[in-house]
């Protein structure tokens, strides 16, 4: 009798982030997720017992994605405002594939209550390490804010900028964060 195959749950995490982004949230299925992994469906229910539980290891993952690049551009900011300036400065490159595509799914999944609680933990962690004390740094957290709501306006389909609206109003995001606005 041959060994029985392992099922790497990273490999099922990615087949699942290629159904969603290439066919839509619409047509994630776990059926869709064995197929794009090519295992069985209790190979893919040996790791994540149901659809719910894997929509969550996928939104973890998006946020650590995030949070690396994050860490990544904010290394060097000793203050609150250049910390909200490296988050600002990444927000600005979400608009880019396939970042865009995995943004959308994102905004969309995060309104689903299953999704809320580690977007809500998330949030908290991003914000206190933005407390404000003084002009600049309040400054800095009003172009946080915009930042976001630039994230979701765009990626709920609320509001569709191109690239050079997207650019230019984070221009003016930037500005407020750097005080020149």
């Amino acid at each position: 009798m041959g060994r029985q195959k392992t099922i790497d749950r990273n490999e099922v995490i990615d087949a699942a982030e290629r159904v969603i982004t290439m066919q839509g949230v619409g047509n994630f299925s776990i059926g869709a997720v064995v197929k794009e992994a090519g295992i069985s469906k209790g190979g893919v229910q040996s790791c994540f017992k149901t659809k719910e539980e894997l929509i969550s290891a996928l939104v973890a993952k998006w946020f650590s994605i995030e949070e690396t690049a994050y860490d990544l551009a904010a290394k060097d900011c000793n203050d609150v405002a250049g910390r909200i300036r490296a988050h600002v400065a990444i927000s600005r490159d979400l608009i880019a594939l396939p970042e865009s595509k995995r943004c959308a799914v994102l905004a969309g999944l995060l309104a689903q209550d299953q999704n809320k609680g580690p977007a809500k933990d998330w949030y908290r962690k991003r914000y206190d390490n933005f407390i404000a004390e003084s002009s600049e740094d309040r400054r800095a957290r009003v172009a946080f804010i915009a930042s976001e709501g630039m994230f979701y306006l765009k990626f709920l389909g609320l509001f569709d900028f191109g690239s050079d609206e997207w650019d230019d109003i984070f221009d003016d995001i930037q500005k407020v964060a750097d005080g020149r606005l």
